[in-house]
């Protein structure tokens, strides 16, 4: 995108660990932001060198959990808005232009202190394209100082204003191999537990049992997972063992405990 056209407060922040086989894209999807910092978390593999390489601002922050990460980015942010995106999701063309346009628009709509987005996942390395789970609405461009993040695991923003919707999608390339899938969904699950468990959320066997079948239900029948064919059957097989991490890790948490 021509440097004229690009928004002149705006910075994409992108979040990393470990993503030098990916980052490259990810920096050059953004080429219309005017910044691109990218918060690490101590990568090992060179993510942070090939960020530097594509013209990113890079900033070391030692991890704690997600929420922490995102409000790290935006305490650094020196521009009037943020993009915030993960190093496995794409902007596309068609959204870069919306999102310019969008701020164009801004000074005029003070009210206006953040936009979402419409992800489109992925999954084995196609989109899912027959059933609801296949697409959502998140919070990722917001105004600095309008948006505080909460939640250690599947965290929350919390918006001071108006939300609108942008329409274009971002492509998010997750869940390319399953075992790199189960590695990502254990550590999610870990960092929830440990959070849960420190609020005095308490589970038995009948709480794990229930809620790893409710999330199987939800996703394969509710969300339509079924019209993806096996992909779909994997899909909600995968969500529902990843329930079954987080609430049997909380369990063994809280008889430690005891």
């Amino acid at each position: 995108m021509p440097a004229e056209s690009s928004p002149p407060s705006l910075t994409a922040v992108v979040i990393t660990r470990n993503e030098a086989h990916q980052i490259a894209a990810c920096i050059a999807a953004l080429r219309f932001a005017p910044h691109v910092l990218v918060i690490d978390s101590e990568s090992t593999d060179g993510t942070r060198e090939a960020a530097s390489a594509e013209g990113a601002e890079v900033a070391i922050q030692p991890f704690t959990d997600y929420a922490r990460q995102r409000n790290a980015g935006l305490e650094r942010v020196r521009t009037e808005w943020a993009l915030m995106i993960d190093a496995d999701e794409r902007v596309s063309p068609a959204l870069a232009a919306e999102i310019v346009a969008a701020l164009a628009r801004a000074p005029n709509e003070p009210s206006v202190a953040a936009f979402r987005l419409l992800r489109r996942n992925h999954f084995m390395g196609r989109p899912l394209t027959r059933s609801s789970a296949g697409a959502e609405r998140l919070v990722r461009l917001m105004r600095k100082g309008r948006v505080r993040y909460v939640n250690a695991v599947h965290e929350t923003p919390v918006v001071d204003g108006t939300i609108r919707d942008l329409a274009a999608p971002m492509e998010h390339l997750t869940h390319v191999r399953l075992r790199d899938s189960f590695e990502k969904a254990l550590r999610y699950a870990i960092l929830w537990a440990r959070d849960m468990n420190g609020r005095g959320t308490t589970t038995s066997l009948f709480g794990i049992a229930v809620h790893t079948v409710h999330r199987w239900f939800k996703i394969y029948f509710g969300k339509r997972a079924i019209l993806e064919g096996t992909r779909g059957f994997i899909l909600a097989g995968f969500e529902s063992v990843g329930v079954f991490y987080k609430y049997a890790l909380l369990w063994e948490l809280q008889r430690r405990d005891r």
